[in-house]
């Protein structure tokens, strides 16, 4: 654990790729249930456009935050 802290306090990328790999793989998670609904021919709920509206602010804001701070 300590070894991994001096290796991301070393090289701040590792530590932006460490949150984009998370943040990527729990929007992939988000989008393909969604998308596996609508592939079922189900509709969307209120609730899920909602979510699916979030999803989008979310991925704007990262890509408007991309910088890497020491």
């Amino acid at each position: 654990k300590a070894e991994a802290d001096i290796h991301i306090e070393a090289n701040p990328h590792m530590r932006r790729i460490l949150i984009n790999t998370e943040f990527m793989l729990s929007m992939s998670l988000q989008l393909s249930e969604l998308s596996m609904r609508l592939m079922n021919n189900e509709k969307l709920t209120s609730d899920e456009m909602d979510r699916l509206k979030h999803l989008q602010k979310e991925f704007q804001k990262q890509i408007d935050n991309r910088v890497v701070r020491d």
